[in-house]
């Protein structure tokens, strides 16, 4: 190409073709807690490979070489699901190279998923539900309200801020960071309906004109799962309420053991709710 036209072969290496994938999907609008799942398994791609496979072209990477890295995380104790999910993030990143013409095939799609043993939440009973309000401080009360009454996830109400809230017209409006990113702009944005208890809930609060003030400050911007994050601060109300999560099967080295009772169980309550509710009317 130089010779006869005087361009050069653009060749990007596997680790700044990575980077520059994560940039971009940064750019369009990818959800941090989605981007924050992408770049740790990326990272470890790119550590499983020799010093100088990194710098390479993209387009010379192989399935040999993907399949041996979804074969480590097992080997450090994660879950197939979670092996499966590397591969599905790396067969992302090879899908746009090759729309790009950057590489000929996609090589992630050459490795085959693992067969997952499904790993399911339970929903909490209302009694249960009762003894963590008997429990909780006013914020995490508020947590768990919203969690039953609308399905929220914990990251989702601990960003609320007052400008979520309408009581006047007892509805709540939130957008759901972790599907955001994948429904159309007329869709993003969930409206709900507030139950009573909700109501009078926020009605209690010390009102503020401030419309952009968290509702819960003391929890506002904390992670969803990491040490004194909120999945954390949940569980110490679990322990008080003297609530027991059954656990699955034990996990060697970095995997995490599977409890089938959590914040996200308020969720699958609220559906439980919803369901039987539509079935008896």
């Amino acid at each position: 190409m130089e010779v006869t036209i005087g361009d050069h072969l653009d060749v990007q290496s596997a680790e700044a073709y990575i980077e520059q994938w994560l940039q971009a999907k940064k750019a369009t609008g990818t959800s941090s807690g989605t981007l924050s799942r992408y770049g740790p398994v990326l990272q470890r791609f790119l550590e499983s490979l020799p010093e100088k496979r990194r710098r390479v072209s993209i387009a010379s990477i192989t399935a040999l070489e993907v399949e041996p890295f979804r074969n480590t995380e097992l080997e450090a104790g994660k879950t197939p699901g979670t092996a499966n999910f590397a591969v599905k993030v790396l067969r992302a990143v090879f899908k746009t190279a090759r729309r790009r013409g950057l590489c000929p095939i996609n090589p992630a799609e050459a490795v085959e998923m693992l067969p997952e043993v499904s790993e399911e939440r339970l929903p909490f009973l209302e009694d249960q539900v009762k003894d963590l309000i008997a429990v909780a401080e006013n914020e995490w009360r508020g947590m768990i309200l919203l969690g039953y009454h609308t399905g929220i996830r914990s990251s989702d109400a601990a960003n609320l801020t007052w400008a979520n809230v309408d009581l006047l017209n007892r509805i709540l409006v939130f957008r759901a960071r972790k599907t955001a990113g994948r429904t159309k702009a007329a869709q993003k944005d969930s409206v709900v309906y507030m139950h009573a208890d909700l109501v009078s809930y926020f009605a209690s609060l010390p009102a503020s004109d401030d419309t952009h003030a968290p509702i819960f400050p003391g929890l506002y911007r904390k992670t969803p799962g990491s040490h004194g994050g909120l999945s954390n601060g949940f569980g110490r109300l679990m322990h008080l309420a003297g609530i027991r999560a059954p656990l699955g099967p034990e996990k060697r080295g970095k995997g995490r053991q599977f409890k089938a009772l959590g914040f996200h169980s308020l969720r699958h309550s609220f559906r439980s709710w919803v369901t039987s509710s539509r079935s008896s009317s």
